[in-house]
Formats: structure tokens, sequence, C-alpha cells
């Protein structure tokens, strides 16, 4: 109970809260959306989006890099040599274009069954493309969860990405300990 406390509290201060073929019905809507207009580039085990303009078309020549290095680390964690599914990645400019795509202005989400995740990525806020990744893979690999799921799934994304908010995962744990959180 105290670890499932600790480690949602971890998410929280943070603010973290398809078949390999084509983009899941997800992944589509998301590109549908006219407010935007994306680019798109091809890897092995990824399709990364970033709309016109933003701050990750300006760091374009860095997406496959930080794509592949998060889903590498993630199969290195979970002992898999490959991922078969192709997941997308959307990059966005700010937590009020997540809110517009998700409907909540977090700075990274993750849809599970559509093989998708999106990240906030600026000048001011690093990506959690390992974050995300990591609750698409571990998920759609395991399955559902035992109790605490939450604990599980977040505690292995934290675990995965190794800080929280620009901290060390110990550094967090302590600060949420002294708040009472």
């Amino acid at each position: 109970m105290v670890r499932a406390r600790l480690v949602l509290a971890l998410s929280f201060v943070a603010g973290c809260a398809s078949d390999g073929g084509g983009p899941s019905d997800r992944a589509r809507l998301i590109l549908g959306d006219s407010r935007y207009s994306w680019t798109n580039i091809e890897t092995a085990g990824a399709r990364i989006h970033y709309a016109d303009g933003s701050y990750a078309e300006r760091r374009r020549d860095r997406l496959t890099g930080r794509v592949e290095s998060a889903r590498q680390a993630i199969l290195d964690r979970l002992g898999l040599a490959d991922y078969p599914v192709t997941v997308d990645v959307y990059y966005v400019d700010a937590r009020e274009d997540m809110r517009r795509l998700t409907g909540s202005p977090v700075p990274g989400f993750a849809y599970i069954e559509g093989q998708a995740v999106i990240v906030v990525f600026n000048e001011k806020w690093r990506a959690f493309e390992r974050h995300e990744l990591a609750h698409v893979i571990a998920r759609n690999v395991w399955g559902e969860t035992g109790e605490p799921s939450a604990a599980t799934m977040e505690g292995f994304a934290v675990y995965v990405d190794g800080d929280c908010g620009g901290y060390e995962v110990g550094r967090v744990l302590r600060a949420v300990q002294e708040k009472g959180l």
C-alpha cells in the first residue's frame, strides 16, 4: 500500500501521469485533427510525428535517436530482443496541445491498446518518451498487471526513464516522503 501511494505520488509530482501495419485507430484520429499538420518519420519500431513549425520540427534530426534509444532501454529492462509492433509517437509543443488532443494537459500520455504516445517537447521541457513508451510496451507484453496495477505500471515507467521531473528517482522519493504524500 505504501509503495502504491509512493508511485502514484511520484507520477503526480512529475505530471507524468495496431499490428505493425498502419496507424491504429487512435493514431488516425490524432493525425486527422485539422488543427495540426503532421510530418512523419518511419523507423523500424516507430512512426514519429511532429507538428509543422513545432520545437520538435526544429530538432527533427534528434527524434529518431530519442525514440529508438527509449525503445531499446525498455526492451533491455524487459529482457526482450524485440517488440514487433510499430508504435506511433507524437511530439507537441505544449500542455495546451495535450489538452486539445487527449483532454488532459499532462506532459505525456500513453494509449496502451492504440499503440501510441503523445509527449510535450519544448525548450523548457524534455519529452518523456521512455516513460510513455514503457507504459505501452510493458502493458502489451505483460497484459493486465496484478494489484497494485498503477504502482506496477508507473513504477516501471519511472524506473525505465531514470528520473521524474528532472530529479533522480531517489531524490523524488525523499521529497514525496518528506511532504507526506
